[in-house]
């Protein structure tokens, strides 16, 4: 079953989730690790956003539940205390917004307020930007919207290849660093953009960003 979860909202999320009720029997037995988090059903590759928030670690990860190939990225979500045992816990993103509909790529994320932010790459068709889901409870995950367009590049670097942002904290200030791509003639060298905010919601990201400029590996 391959299913284009487009329909806004959680909706994504939702058929997700009821795929893998309805599949997760299929892989069983001496398939399925016990010790080591593996996705319940599907393809799985980068962990994301592994932090402790509400008295457990999360781990995300890429994860595409309809086939065991690489598709049209999510992101699967276990929890654990101890790190041997894993709860699995409802999808965290779907590919189902206009931003995103080809895509939750990979991300990082941050506690602020006692609510837990992620900030990944949404992708729709070739355009690449980044967006922001927040949880009050670290389960159950409300997209924001892209805070941080492709547009606000400097010239020379691609839009089309632009993500996985890395947020930390540093001098009363979140950054977010993420990869980026230049044109020909634009360097040898693979640049970091870097972002500056006093914190992650929309509005105020966009009003208080301060700095946009790439730093060289």
């Amino acid at each position: 079953m391959k299913t284009n979860s487009t329909a806004g909202g959680s909706y994504g999320t939702k058929i997700a989730d009821l795929y893998i009720v309805h599949n997760l029997a299929a892989v069983g037995g001496n398939s399925r690790h016990t010790y080591h988090a593996m996705p319940p059903v599907g393809w799985m590759n980068d962990p994301n956003g592994f932090i402790e928030a509400f008295g457990k670690y999360h781990l995300f990860y890429q994860f595409y539940p309809y086939g065991p190939s690489w598709d049209s990225m999510h992101w699967g979500h276990y929890t654990t205390q101890d790190f041997i045992k894993w709860k699995l816990e409802p999808t965290a993103l779907a590919p189902d917004g206009a931003h995103d509909g080809d895509g939750c790529f990979s991300g990082s994320s941050v506690i602020k307020d006692g609510k837990l932010y992620l900030l990944y790459t949404s992708v729709s068709g070739e355009k690449q930007t980044q967006s922001i889901a927040v949880s009050k409870d670290g389960v159950r995950f409300e997209k924001l919207g892209v805070v941080i367009p492709g547009d606000r590049l400097p010239k020379e670097c691609l839009r089309t290849d632009f993500r996985d942002p890395k947020v930390f904290r540093r001098g009363g200030f979140l950054l977010s660093a993420r990869g980026i791509h230049v044109r020909a003639g634009g360097g040898d060298d693979p640049p970091v953009s870097l972002l500056r905010s006093h914190g992650l919601d929309v509005r105020e990201r966009s009003e208080k960003r301060q700095s946009h400029h790439p730093r060289h590996l």
